[in-house]
């Protein structure tokens, strides 16, 4: 039986494996690299981020669980593999991924309305967003050592409900000898106001996330049905002109309220996943407003507990 390292910090909940592998290297004074290569044999330029927190081989999974005493299944749910099959279906980017993964829902706009146009994207996965992380100031700051949450790879919040501030691109470096340290890549944006109700939609994303169920102001639905549906939105707002028929003007008010022309930005229109930074800043603005508005409204809420009582959203 393989001998556990003398000394071997558990997980932290939500950590992403880059950022307890970073810990573990700590622990025993040795740089992560040197740990996996001698380990598991894995070379350098292969102990990057992306294939460590994304899906790493089964073999460095299970190296690691008995390295640490750690269950296989707890230390593959820091990975990107530890969504499937519940906020994610797959890991490969299938054609017409995003409408296989919305499985038929519809929000804003009938289904017909809403063309296939981005084939082999993976829902959610964003390439910078996932090399560039994200994360809260205060979040890392009450930690008794700063982590990598997963989630903060992800495009899907924009903010810390738990201390309502943006999340901001970070790097968390840490050494063989020495503090961890903790590098923000932009100017402090302490001071940036985040909108109620992106702060609203954010938490029960979080809730998602991180629990598997979310508490909607009138009921409770699964995790795996709201970050689905939250995709949907977001796809619906992506539709131009030609099919948005009688919606178009719904469509041209939203745009109009993040203060972009709706037309202009269509022409050059691609997934959520493929935008960049401001434009998903801009998406999920609207998105917050219309399940705000949703909220509210009896019709929409009947919607969204009919979609609960599908397949895809069954509560207890």
């Amino acid at each position: 039986m393989s001998r556990r390292w003398p000394f071997h910090p558990p997980p932290y909940p939500g950590e992403a494996l880059s950022s307890w592998v970073n810990r573990l290297a700590h622990a025993l004074a040795i740089p992560p690299a040197v740990l996996l290569l001698n380990v598991s044999g894995i070379p350098d330029k292969s102990t990057n981020r992306y294939h460590l927190d994304f899906d790493p081989p089964e073999h460095v999974i299970s190296t690691l669980a008995e390295k640490t005493g750690q269950e296989f299944a707890a230390v593959r749910r820091l990975t990107t593999r530890g969504y499937v099959p519940t906020l994610l279906d797959t890991l490969d980017a299938d054609r017409d991924g995003v409408a296989k993964y919305t499985n038929q829902l519809a929000f804003l706009l009938p289904l017909d309305h809403r063309p296939v146009r981005h084939p082999y994207v993976l829902p959610w996965y964003s390439f910078r967003r996932f090399h560039r992380p994200r994360g809260c100031r205060h979040c890392l700051a009450e930690s008794a050592e700063p982590y990598l949450r997963l989630h903060w790879r992800f495009g899907w919040t924009l903010s810390c409900p738990i201390h309502k501030r943006a999340l901001e691109p970070l790097c968390i470096r840490a050494p063989a000898v020495g503090k961890t340290e903790v590098i923000w890549l932009e100017a402090d944006m302490s001071m940036h106001v985040v909108p109620p109700q992106l702060l609203m939609m954010d938490a029960i994303t979080l809730d998602a996330i991180t629990g598997g169920i979310c508490r909607l102001p009138w009921g409770y639905i699964t995790g795996a049905l709201w970050i689905r549906l939250l995709r949907t939105v977001l796809d619906e707002l992506g539709v131009g002109a030609t099919h948005a028929g009688t919606y178009r003007q719904t469509l041209k008010d939203l745009w109009t309220s993040v203060g972009r022309g709706y037309d202009h930005y269509l022409r050059e229109w691609r997934p959520y996943e493929r935008i960049n930074q401001t434009y998903q800043e801009y998406f999920m603005l609207m998105a917050a407003k219309v399940f705000a508005d949703a909220f509210e409204q009896p019709a929409m809420q009947h919607r969204i507990l009919e979609m609960a009582r599908s397949d895809m959203g069954i509560l207890p």
